[in-house]
Protein backbone atom coordinates (compact mmCIF):
# COMPACT_ATOMS: atom_id res chain seq x y z
CA UNK A 1 0.00 0.00 0.00
CA UNK A 2 2.33 2.34 1.04
CA UNK A 3 6.30 2.96 0.72
CA UNK A 4 8.83 5.30 2.68
CA UNK A 5 12.58 5.28 3.21
CA UNK A 6 14.97 6.82 5.61
CA UNK A 7 18.39 8.77 5.48
CA UNK A 8 20.20 6.01 6.01
CA UNK A 9 18.68 4.35 2.56
CA UNK A 10 16.64 1.72 4.59
CA UNK A 11 13.20 0.85 3.11
CA UNK A 12 9.64 0.73 4.73
CA UNK A 13 6.66 -1.56 3.39
CA UNK A 14 3.06 -1.07 4.16
CA UNK A 15 1.10 -4.33 3.89
CA UNK A 16 -2.44 -3.89 5.12
CA UNK A 17 -3.59 -7.42 4.31
CA UNK A 18 -1.44 -8.95 6.89
CA UNK A 19 -1.26 -5.78 9.22
CA UNK A 20 2.50 -5.58 8.63
CA UNK A 21 5.37 -2.82 8.42
CA UNK A 22 8.50 -5.16 6.99
CA UNK A 23 12.27 -3.30 6.88
CA UNK A 24 14.62 -4.01 4.04
CA UNK A 25 18.50 -2.36 3.51
CA UNK A 26 19.72 -0.16 0.61
CA UNK A 27 20.11 -3.76 -1.17
CA UNK A 28 16.46 -4.75 -0.29
CA UNK A 29 17.86 -7.37 2.51
CA UNK A 30 15.51 -8.08 5.17
CA UNK A 31 15.79 -6.14 8.16
CA UNK A 32 12.72 -6.93 10.34
CA UNK A 33 9.13 -6.80 10.85
CA UNK A 34 6.08 -5.46 13.16
CA UNK A 35 2.70 -5.46 13.44
CA UNK A 36 -0.65 -7.68 14.15
CA UNK A 37 -4.30 -7.40 14.37
CA UNK A 38 -5.29 -5.57 17.10
CA UNK A 39 -6.51 -2.34 18.76
CA UNK A 40 -3.89 -1.90 21.52
CA UNK A 41 0.04 -0.47 21.14
CA UNK A 42 1.49 -1.72 18.21
CA UNK A 43 -1.34 -3.28 16.58
CA UNK A 44 -3.17 -2.32 13.07
CA UNK A 45 -6.96 -2.64 12.06
CA UNK A 46 -6.80 -0.86 8.79
CA UNK A 47 -3.08 0.98 8.55
CA UNK A 48 -3.06 3.02 4.76
CA UNK A 49 0.06 5.06 4.73
CA UNK A 50 3.52 5.51 6.22
CA UNK A 51 6.34 8.06 6.08
CA UNK A 52 9.93 8.81 7.42
CA UNK A 53 10.66 12.61 9.25
CA UNK A 54 13.87 14.09 9.31
CA UNK A 55 14.85 12.79 12.75
CA UNK A 56 14.23 9.05 11.36
CA UNK A 57 10.91 8.70 13.05
CA UNK A 58 8.45 6.01 11.29
CA UNK A 59 4.92 6.95 11.33
CA UNK A 60 2.57 4.68 10.59
CA UNK A 61 -1.40 6.01 10.02
CA UNK A 62 -3.80 3.40 11.11
CA UNK A 63 -7.78 4.41 9.48
CA UNK A 64 -10.05 2.38 11.51
CA UNK A 65 -7.83 2.77 15.03
CA UNK A 66 -7.82 6.63 13.92
CA UNK A 67 -4.33 6.99 15.56
CA UNK A 68 -0.68 7.45 14.16
CA UNK A 69 1.98 5.13 15.82
CA UNK A 70 5.58 5.84 15.83
CA UNK A 71 8.59 4.17 15.71
CA UNK A 72 12.38 3.83 14.92
CA UNK A 73 15.06 1.72 13.79
CA UNK A 74 17.61 0.59 16.00
CA UNK A 75 19.65 -2.01 14.34
CA UNK A 76 17.57 -4.78 13.46
CA UNK A 77 14.80 -3.61 15.36
CA UNK A 78 11.77 -1.62 14.74
CA UNK A 79 11.22 -0.21 18.45
CA UNK A 80 7.47 1.65 19.62
CA UNK A 81 8.24 4.52 20.79
CA UNK A 82 4.82 6.26 21.22
CA UNK A 83 1.12 6.60 19.43
CA UNK A 84 -1.11 9.69 19.42
CA UNK A 85 -4.89 9.52 18.59
CA UNK A 86 -6.64 11.99 16.20
CA UNK A 87 -9.74 13.86 16.27
CA UNK A 88 -11.31 12.79 12.54
CA UNK A 89 -10.53 10.62 10.08
CA UNK A 90 -7.14 10.82 8.22
CA UNK A 91 -6.75 9.39 4.91
CA UNK A 92 -3.43 10.15 4.09
CA UNK A 93 -0.17 11.22 5.84
CA UNK A 94 3.18 12.92 5.05
CA UNK A 95 6.51 14.13 6.80
CA UNK A 96 8.16 17.22 6.03
CA UNK A 97 10.67 18.60 8.10
CA UNK A 98 9.73 17.18 12.40
CA UNK A 99 6.43 18.06 10.96
CA UNK A 100 3.31 15.96 10.13
CA UNK A 101 0.97 16.32 7.69
CA UNK A 102 -2.56 14.86 7.93
CA UNK A 103 -5.42 14.46 5.02
CA UNK A 104 -8.72 14.38 6.18
CA UNK A 105 -11.99 16.68 6.97
CA UNK A 106 -11.37 18.91 10.24
CA UNK A 107 -12.64 22.04 11.20
CA UNK A 108 -13.51 22.89 7.90
CA UNK A 109 -9.92 22.30 6.23
CA UNK A 110 -8.27 19.23 4.35
CA UNK A 111 -4.56 19.07 5.49
CA UNK A 112 -3.53 19.34 9.00
CA UNK A 113 0.18 20.05 10.18
CA UNK A 114 0.74 17.93 13.75
CA UNK A 115 4.26 17.84 16.11
CA UNK A 116 5.86 14.45 17.02
CA UNK A 117 4.06 14.04 19.74
CA UNK A 118 0.57 14.51 18.63
CA UNK A 119 -0.27 18.44 18.73
CA UNK A 120 -1.94 20.48 15.43
CA UNK A 121 -0.11 23.31 14.93
CA UNK A 122 -2.24 24.47 12.47
CA UNK A 123 -5.20 23.43 9.42
CA UNK A 124 -5.13 24.47 6.27
CA UNK A 125 -6.21 23.10 2.52
CA UNK A 126 -8.96 23.14 -0.24
CA UNK A 127 -12.35 21.43 0.61
CA UNK A 128 -15.15 20.86 -2.03
CA UNK A 129 -18.89 20.40 -1.36
CA UNK A 130 -18.94 22.92 1.58
CA UNK A 131 -22.31 22.85 3.09
CA UNK A 132 -22.83 19.14 2.53
CA UNK A 133 -21.17 16.99 5.21
CA UNK A 134 -21.51 13.56 3.37
CA UNK A 135 -19.67 15.79 0.02
CA UNK A 136 -17.05 17.06 2.32
CA UNK A 137 -16.10 14.21 3.47
CA UNK A 138 -16.01 11.85 0.60
CA UNK A 139 -14.02 14.77 -0.89
CA UNK A 140 -11.57 14.97 1.54
CA UNK A 141 -10.05 11.26 0.23
CA UNK A 142 -6.99 11.66 -1.70
CA UNK A 143 -3.01 11.92 -1.38
CA UNK A 144 -0.12 14.16 0.13
CA UNK A 145 3.30 14.48 -0.77
CA UNK A 146 5.94 16.21 1.21
CA UNK A 147 8.33 17.66 -1.28
CA UNK A 148 11.28 17.81 1.12
CA UNK A 149 13.75 19.45 -1.22
CA UNK A 150 11.87 22.59 -1.67
CA UNK A 151 9.69 22.32 1.36
CA UNK A 152 6.17 22.28 -0.34
CA UNK A 153 3.32 19.99 0.46
CA UNK A 154 1.05 18.76 -2.23
CA UNK A 155 -2.47 17.54 -2.03
CA UNK A 156 -3.73 15.37 -4.58
CA UNK A 157 -7.54 15.00 -4.19
CA UNK A 158 -9.26 11.05 -5.01
CA UNK A 159 -11.81 12.84 -7.58
CA UNK A 160 -11.04 16.36 -8.78
CA UNK A 161 -8.49 16.04 -10.96
CA UNK A 162 -6.23 18.59 -9.50
CA UNK A 163 -2.91 19.67 -7.81
CA UNK A 164 -2.90 21.78 -5.11
CA UNK A 165 1.00 23.13 -3.70
CA UNK A 166 1.43 24.60 -0.64
CA UNK A 167 4.29 25.90 1.90
CA UNK A 168 5.29 23.93 4.82
CA UNK A 169 3.27 27.05 6.96
CA UNK A 170 0.10 26.82 4.91
CA UNK A 171 0.04 29.37 2.22
CA UNK A 172 -1.73 28.20 -1.35
CA UNK A 173 0.74 28.48 -3.97
CA UNK A 174 -0.48 27.63 -6.65
CA UNK A 175 -3.14 25.01 -8.12
CA UNK A 176 -2.65 22.65 -11.49
CA UNK A 177 -5.51 20.77 -13.63
CA UNK A 178 -4.50 17.44 -15.06
CA UNK A 179 -5.07 17.49 -18.34
CA UNK A 180 -7.27 15.14 -19.84
CA UNK A 181 -8.57 13.76 -16.69
CA UNK A 182 -11.97 12.24 -17.31
CA UNK A 183 -14.00 12.91 -13.74
CA UNK A 184 -17.06 10.84 -11.91
CA UNK A 185 -19.74 12.86 -12.05
CA UNK A 186 -21.21 13.80 -8.51
CA UNK A 187 -24.69 14.59 -7.35
CA UNK A 188 -26.45 15.49 -4.37
CA UNK A 189 -29.76 14.12 -3.22
CA UNK A 190 -32.57 15.71 -1.46
CA UNK A 191 -32.24 13.28 1.22
CA UNK A 192 -28.87 14.06 1.63
CA UNK A 193 -27.10 11.41 -0.11
CA UNK A 194 -24.56 11.47 -2.76
CA UNK A 195 -24.36 9.70 -5.69
CA UNK A 196 -21.32 8.67 -8.50
CA UNK A 197 -21.72 8.21 -11.85
CA UNK A 198 -19.74 8.18 -14.87
CA UNK A 199 -20.28 9.77 -18.13
CA UNK A 200 -22.59 7.58 -20.07
CA UNK A 201 -21.20 4.40 -18.45
CA UNK A 202 -17.65 5.71 -19.94
CA UNK A 203 -14.69 5.03 -18.10
CA UNK A 204 -12.96 7.81 -15.57
CA UNK A 205 -10.01 8.64 -13.42
CA UNK A 206 -8.96 8.12 -9.90
CA UNK A 207 -6.02 9.76 -8.07
CA UNK A 208 -3.42 7.22 -7.46
CA UNK A 209 -0.27 8.91 -6.17
CA UNK A 210 2.13 11.78 -5.86
CA UNK A 211 5.73 11.69 -5.53
CA UNK A 212 8.64 14.38 -5.66
CA UNK A 213 11.37 13.49 -7.77
CA UNK A 214 13.90 16.66 -7.67
CA UNK A 215 13.65 19.58 -5.80
CA UNK A 216 11.84 20.97 -8.86
CA UNK A 217 9.98 18.28 -10.16
CA UNK A 218 6.91 15.94 -8.92
CA UNK A 219 5.43 13.26 -10.42
CA UNK A 220 1.19 12.74 -10.52
CA UNK A 221 -0.37 9.30 -11.59
CA UNK A 222 -4.10 8.63 -11.85
CA UNK A 223 -5.50 5.18 -12.42
CA UNK A 224 -7.63 5.13 -15.48
CA UNK A 225 -11.42 2.51 -14.72
CA UNK A 226 -14.50 1.05 -16.32
CA UNK A 227 -17.73 1.79 -15.62
CA UNK A 228 -18.24 2.32 -11.61
CA UNK A 229 -16.36 3.04 -8.92
CA UNK A 230 -13.32 0.79 -8.02
CA UNK A 231 -11.22 -0.20 -5.48
CA UNK A 232 -8.01 1.99 -5.23
CA UNK A 233 -4.88 0.30 -7.40
CA UNK A 234 -7.39 -1.83 -9.31
CA UNK A 235 -6.64 0.21 -12.79
CA UNK A 236 -6.61 -0.77 -16.48
CA UNK A 237 -3.77 2.14 -16.33
CA UNK A 238 -1.85 4.32 -14.66
CA UNK A 239 -1.16 8.01 -16.55
CA UNK A 240 1.27 9.56 -15.26
CA UNK A 241 2.10 13.26 -15.33
CA UNK A 242 5.50 15.43 -14.78
CA UNK A 243 4.23 18.67 -12.14
CA UNK A 244 6.77 21.78 -12.13
CA UNK A 245 6.77 23.22 -8.15
CA UNK A 246 7.69 26.06 -9.08
CA UNK A 247 4.52 27.19 -11.33
CA UNK A 248 2.30 24.04 -11.00
CA UNK A 249 2.87 23.46 -15.00
CA UNK A 250 1.57 20.22 -15.80
CA UNK A 251 2.50 17.64 -18.85
CA UNK A 252 1.35 13.89 -19.85
CA UNK A 253 3.90 11.40 -19.77
CA UNK A 254 4.33 8.80 -22.77
CA UNK A 255 6.23 6.16 -21.25
CA UNK A 256 3.74 3.75 -19.00
CA UNK A 257 5.43 3.70 -15.65
CA UNK A 258 4.04 1.33 -12.32
CA UNK A 259 2.66 3.14 -9.47
CA UNK A 260 5.25 5.39 -7.77
CA UNK A 261 5.18 5.51 -4.24
CA UNK A 262 8.03 6.93 -3.31
CA UNK A 263 11.61 8.38 -4.02
CA UNK A 264 15.03 8.14 -2.51
CA UNK A 265 17.76 10.27 -3.82
CA UNK A 266 17.82 9.27 -7.47
CA UNK A 267 16.14 6.15 -7.01
CA UNK A 268 12.11 5.88 -7.72
CA UNK A 269 10.71 3.21 -5.67
CA UNK A 270 7.17 1.89 -7.22
CA UNK A 271 4.57 -1.27 -5.91
CA UNK A 272 2.84 -4.08 -7.94
CA UNK A 273 0.69 -6.52 -6.43
CA UNK A 274 0.69 -8.86 -9.36
CA UNK A 275 1.99 -11.93 -9.53
CA UNK A 276 3.23 -10.97 -6.25
CA UNK A 277 3.65 -8.23 -3.62
CA UNK A 278 6.69 -5.95 -4.40
CA UNK A 279 8.93 -2.83 -4.80
CA UNK A 280 10.79 -1.86 -7.70
CA UNK A 281 13.37 0.50 -7.47
CA UNK A 282 14.19 2.14 -10.86
CA UNK A 283 17.00 5.01 -11.65
CA UNK A 284 16.12 8.62 -12.36
CA UNK A 285 17.82 10.19 -14.87
CA UNK A 286 17.60 14.15 -15.33
CA UNK A 287 16.71 13.94 -19.16
CA UNK A 288 13.43 12.34 -17.59
CA UNK A 289 11.85 15.74 -17.04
Amino acid sequence: MDVASDRFGNVYTLDPQVLRISVFDSLGNFLTSVGRAGRGPGEFLAPEALDVDSLNQLYVLDVSNQRVERYVLRGRSLVRTGAFNLPFAAKDLCALGNRLYLLGLHNGASVHQYTPDGRIVRSFGAVYGRGHTVLERSMARGYLACARQSGIVLLLPLMAGNVHAYSASGEFLWRARIPDYRPVMIRTRRDGGVEYRTRNGASHHLASSIVELYPSLALVQVGFLGQGVQARGDFARIDSYAVSLRNGRISKLSRPLPRVVSSMGKRALATQVNPYPKVTVYHIRERAR
